[in-house]
Formats: structure tokens, C-alpha cells, sequence
């Protein structure tokens, strides 16, 4: 079942113009940014987006610019685990595996000090479960972690689904 939801909804998000995938980006990004949790927060984690995900550009310019704390992945591909890297810059991050942007394990985070993820996913659920690509990177570090979690989306990527 997740393997046929991940690859319709990929399809999908393939057929987004690069138009749509602006204008929407933007419109969720002034969502994000007119949150309680988020203006509260202290450190956010993000993503870099690929395969035609939510941009989160002005998300990421607004906490820079506010001095917060700002968190990128970086994916250890040996032991499929993401570890959660400071960013002061843009500048910061490089093209890393899987052709994501990256940031360079220089600085790492305490995941317990992280306020707030902003989460990537192909699909989610009403209920808030997710359906990654299917490696488990998020799985993994998400796993104990006591703060918040959001998971960014477009609205054709929540669907029903049972875990």
C-alpha cells in the first residue's frame, strides 16, 4: 500500500510547473511563518527540497535573519542516519548525497535542544503519519525526539492511509 501511495504521489509532484511549485511554496511558507510555534522557537530544523518538494527558502531567510538557530540533515548513507548540522549562511550548505543540499558536519546539534522540524514526506495522513522515499532517514532521527514535528506538504500529499 505505502509503496503504491509513494509512487502516485511522486507522480504527481512531478507534474507540478516550476510556477505552481513557487506560488505554492510561498503560500505555505507565510503560513509557516505566521505561527505561534514557529515565532516561539529558538531552533528549527529544515530540509533542503528535491524532487519538487515544498521550498522553504523564505523560511530559512527568516530565521537567519532573526539569528535563530537553524538546522539542516546531513545523511550518513553507511548507517542511514541524518545528523542535525548548524547553519549560519545559505553559503553553508553543498551538494551532498542523494543530491541534496547539505550542510558540513561542522557543527553539530544537540537534537534535544531543537524546538521545532519541519518535516519533508511524499504523503502524510490527517492523523500527522508520514510516508517517506522509504530509506528511513526520518524514521530514525525522529525516533525519541520531544519536540515538535510539521509536516510540510502540498494538499494533493495528505491522503488516507492506515500505518
Amino acid at each position: 500500500m505505502k509503496d503504491i501511495i509513494r509512487k502516485e504521489i511522486i507522480e504527481k509532484r512531478s507534474r507540478i510547473t516550476k510556477e505552481q511549485k513557487e506560488e505554492w511554496s510561498q503560500s505555505i511558507c507565510q503560513q509557516i511563518l505566521n505561527w505561534d510555534i514557529f515565532q516561539k522557537s529558538k531552533s528549527v530544523m529544515l530540509y533542503s527540497s528535491i524532487r519538487n518538494e515544498v521550498d522553504l527558502s523564505a523560511v530559512v531567510e527568516k530565521l537567519l535573519m532573526d539569528k535563530k538557530t537553524v538546522i539542516f540533515p546531513k545523511s550518513i548513507k553507511l548507517n542511514k542516519r541524518l545528523v542535525p548540522c548548524i547553519i549560519k549562511s545559505i553559503s553553508d550548505l553543498k551538494l551532498g548525497s542523494y543530491g541534496i543540499m547539505e550542510p558540513e558536519e561542522n557543527f553539530i546539534a544537540n537534537k534535544g535542544e531543537i524546538d521545532l522540524i519541519l518535516v519533508p514526506g511524499v504523503a502524510f495522513n490527517p492523523q500527522g503519519y508520514r510516508i517517506g522515499y522509504g530509506a528511513g532517514y526520518y524514521d530514525r532521527f525522529l525516533e525519541g525526539f520531544k519536540g515538535i514535528t510539521a509536516g510540510i506538504a502540498y494538499s494533493f500529499q495528505i491522503t488516507d492511509f492506515n500505518c
